[in-house]
Formats: C-alpha cells, structure tokens, sequence
C-alpha cells in the first residue's frame, strides 16, 4: 500500500504489530520488506534503537516505500531520550514531518518529509492507557494472540524470501503509475464505503481511512498479480475481520480515558478521603472529601495526580 498513499492523497499508514515472541512478527516484517529490497541485509529492517536522526532519515529514504522497525522492546527503559522519540513516533510519521532544525550559519534547513507505510513491532503495544487521544487516533495496533505459522513453515517461508527478494518491486510500482487514474478512482470508492461504516460504528475516521489504502492496495494488486479478487464486500470484510480489532471513538477519547482512571484512584485511595463527620480527628493525608453520594478531590491534588501519570490537567475539568 506504500507507492499508493502519495497518489491518492491518503493519510499515512501506521501499523503497530505486537506479541509474545516467537509468533511471527519478525517473519512478516521481512516478508513485507523482500517485495523490494534483500530483508536480510543489514539496515535493510532497523532496530528501535535508534536516535530520532536516524529514524528521520530512514524514513526521508524509504519515501514511498513501506517502512519496518523491528523490536521496540530492544529501548533501554533507561533511556529517557529514545523513550520520547518512540513516544512520538505516531505523531511524526502519521504527520509526514520531521523536526524542524536551524542552520549553523542561520536559517532553516529543509524539514524532512515522509510518506507511505511505517510498520512495527514488539512485544507490548506501542501506546499505553496515558498516551494521548491523538498518538491513538494515528496507528492502528493489532495483537498476534497466537502464531501466525508454525516454525517449519516459517522457516520455508524465509527460504523463499532469500532466492525471491525484491523480484516484483519494481514491476509493482510501475503498474501503479500506469494505472494511476483507475487507481484514483477505486480508492476514492472505497474510501467513501470504509467512511460509511466508521460513522455507522464511531470508528476514528483516521483508521478508516489507513484500511482504505491497504484495501485499495489489496485490489491493484489482485488485478496486477492476476489473483481472484479475496476481499468481497469491503463493508462486510471490515466488520468480520476488523473492527472487533479497532477503538471506537469514545475508547480513545480523552475525557474517556482520565475519567476511567480518576475513579480507579479515587477507588484506590478511599483511605485519604476525608469524611463528612464530626469527630473524625484522625491523622492523614487527605486528598479531598467523601461525601454521601459523591467525591470531592481538591484541585491540586487532581492536577497534580494527572500530571504525574502523563494525563494532561486540562481535562479534568471536563470530568468534573
């Protein structure tokens, strides 16, 4: 879907696979890679280890090519700098923008642009329940509960891609340019069908529109190779297939979010709600007031808990 997403003016697409080792990430990544370079060469795949330079550059390089990382959990929790870039990285690839840098001598240098497919991997999810609503919205995360093959096949499977890396690439990319405008149109087709079942099941519109790319990728293709079109019914595909897989927008939405998580700590610290009784002299940290049929959480408490667990304060208000 990468060579496509520039054409047809879509947003870019951002994958996030994880799960437990040894289910088949790895095997995916070089498999998806081998349409157009040698995946076992080195820096054909890079680690997450990497400084955000780096990522940039690579990124700027693979323009219009698909884009793999492999094994986020490689980071050092320790360190705190690629830690941030990792964080970030929803944010800057599904902008299409890199960091904007000064000249030594003055000025700006040119901002580095991307474009296409970024793909990962690692064995937790790459956002967490404090990341922000707008990291959520610009990946899709899909969890390999169960091994995509077994080793044996897994192992013949990497064979092929040794004697058969980067055959088609080419011929790919060509037969996107050749059939541009039919391609155009198509997506603009299921673009509008993928739209209607994300307003139907208040799916974030951004997802909506990554499937679309991979779906009209999935029909030049079928056409470019000579295979019997597999995708059926696009409605039908995403609801059977992918959505049970999806956030809908109100699982991703902020407000959300901290309202599930400030009543799990008010939960948590009962003991240092203050009680609306006379007498009640004992000793404590009081974080606010428990009253009959509601909480009462001063607001410095409230911002500064949000704060320290990567929510932003702002919000809280909106949950009051």
């Amino acid at each position: 879907a990468a060579p496509i997403v520039g054409i047809t003016g879509a947003e870019n697409i951002v994958l996030h696979l994880y799960g437990r080792a040894g289910c088949g990430k790895t095997m995916l990544n070089r498999a998806v890679a081998s349409i157009f370079v040698n995946p076992f060469e080195t820096g054909a795949i890079p680690s997450a280890n990497s400084t955000a330079a780096a990522l940039e550059h690579f990124f700027n390089g693979r323009r219009d090519l698909p884009t793999l990382i492999e094994d986020f959990d490689s980071i050092d929790a320790t360190d705190k700098r690629t830690q941030s870039t990792l964080r970030n990285l929803p944010y800057n690839f599904g902008n299409g923008i890199g960091r904007s840098r000064a000249k030594a001598q003055g000025g700006l240098r040119k901002t580095i642009e991307y474009r296409g497919t970024l793909i990962t991997n690692g064995e937790q999810p790459l956002t967490s329940d404090n990341s922000k609503g707008g990291a959520k919205r610009r990946l899709i995360e899909l969890e390999c509960a169960k091994d995509m093959v077994t080793p044996k096949v897994a192992e013949k499977i990497d064979d092929v891609i040794r004697d058969n890396h980067a055959c088609i690439g080419r011929e790919w990319i060509q037969y996107i340019q050749d059939n541009r405008s039919r391609i155009i149109e198509k997506a603009k087709e299921i673009r509008k069908s993928m739209f209607k079942v994300g307003n139907k099941h208040n799916l974030v519109p951004r997802h909506m529109d990554i499937l679309a790319s991979i779906y009209v990728a999935n029909d030049a293709f079928d056409v470019f190779a000579g295979f019997k079109d597999c995708c059926g019914k696009f409605e039908t595909d995403c609801l059977d297939r992918i959505k049970p897989k999806l956030p809908s927008n109100d699982e991703i939405s902020d407000v959300h979010r901290v309202k599930q998580f400030i009543t799990d700590w008010i939960l948590s610290h009962l003991d240092n709600l203050q009680h609306n009784e006379k007498g009640d002299t004992r000793a404590y940290e009081c974080y606010g007031i428990n009253l009959a049929d509601c909480f009462g959480i001063y607001p410095t408490v409230m911002k500064k808990v949000l704060t320290d667990n990567g929510y932003a304060p702002s919000v809280e208000t909106t949950c009051r």
